[in-house]
């Protein structure tokens, strides 16, 4: 009987630690999209601003262009 309840209880114990051992993996997982989601989000940013930097640097360049040519 002693030893039925102990290997109940050694069952138990490993399905516990396996439930704990899901959920941390889990955790990890969820962690990690996060992560990856907000580098994207920076990243998209970044571009966002390169490209209105380029804009601006476009503009610049063809007015300054209009200028010379005006100026002729």
């Amino acid at each position: 009987m002693f030893k039925a309840i102990f290997e109940l209880g050694k069952t138990v114990v490993s399905l516990v630690g396996g439930i704990f051992s899901l959920i941390i993996t889990l955790c990890q997982i969820v962690a990690n999209l996060y992560r990856a989601n907000k580098i994207e989000k920076d990243t998209n940013q970044e571009i966002d601003r390169l490209m209105r930097e380029i804009e601006l640097a476009e503009r610049k360049r063809s007015l300054e262009n209009r200028l010379k040519d005006h100026n002729k």
